[in-house]
Formats: C-alpha cells, structure tokens, sequence
C-alpha cells in the first residue's frame, strides 16, 4: 500500500511546546494539520510538500525531509456511532490530521509517513 498526496501549506503558528510548529495544509481532496518539530525539519507558508504514506520502509531514507514509522491514534470509525470525519495518525508523538479519514490505513498496522519537498 501507498499513499501520495502533495500538500501546500497554508499556514503555521507557533505550538504550545518549545520548539514545536503546527502547519495546516491542503491537499486534492484533504486537509491536513500536523506537527512540525524545529529539530527535524521545517517549513513555512506556501511550501509544497510530498506525502507518502506507506506499509513498507523505503530503501533510501536520504531522500527524504522526515520519514517515521506510526499508527492510527484510535479507530474512531469503531468507537463511536458517528465517527469524526478524520485520522490521527502518530509517528513517535508527532501528530499528523487528515480530513476527510484515511480509508485506507488498518487500525493497529504499522504505516511510515515520509516527506519531501516539491
């Protein structure tokens, strides 16, 4: 399984941790939130990024901006009635929120999320 989307971003603003960003972005189809940590990688309006998301760990990690490996925070499809109409997908804290959800990903597999710029 892969998953491509390209996301420009539309804004970013300073989050409640040091050192912590939260950028929104809109993709074909998606909205996107996430956490942008000034150690890793960072980024500013306008910037177009590549999304990957997929099961298995690239060959050539170099390639990329950030790459981790995460999971769904909860199967909100499951808990509730009337699930949200989004993921929350985690790479080692890092938040990632896609709106509409993300079909695809399986409650509990393992997915890496790898960036690059466009």
């Amino acid at each position: 399984m892969k998953k491509k989307m390209t996301v420009t971003v539309t804004g970013v603003k300073q989050g409640e941790i040091k050192g912590q960003w939260v950028a929104e972005g809109k993709a074909k189809g998606y909205r996107v939130k996430f956490d942008v940590l000034e150690e890793l990688f960072s980024v500013k309006e306008g910037d177009k990024l590549l999304f990957e998301i997929r099961d298995s760990k690239p060959q050539n990690l170099g390639n990329y901006v950030f790459c981790g490996h995460g999971y769904i925070v909860r199967d909100l499809k499951r808990e509730h009635k009337e699930a949200p109409n989004y993921t929350v997908f985690s790479v080692w804290g890092v938040i990632f929120r896609f709106e509409p959800r993300l079909e695809e990903l399986e409650p509990g597999k393992k997915y890496y999320l790898c960036i690059t710029r466009v």
